[in-house]
């Protein structure tokens, strides 16, 4: 029995890691609120890019709120 809701969820997960081996990974899209499965390398480096340009975006934010403050 799980002192928590937190608790439970986090056994769970642990359960699954250690006892349901997959070969995939998933990725969940914010902007499009949808999952995809990440099993080949095309799916894994449109992920890698969106990341990429996501960093790059708030590298920028950050610069251009620096710039500003002084």
């Amino acid at each position: 029995m799980s002192e928590s809701f937190d608790a439970a969820r986090q056994q769970l997960r642990s359960y699954v890691a250690d006892q349901l081996p997959r070969k995939f990974e998933v990725w969940y899209d914010s902007n499009t609120q949808s999952i995809h499965v990440l099993d080949s390398m095309e799916q894994l480096e449109k992920v890698a890019n969106s990341v990429q340009s996501n960093l790059i975006r708030l590298e920028n934010g950050i610069r251009l709120l620096k710039l500003t403050k002084y």
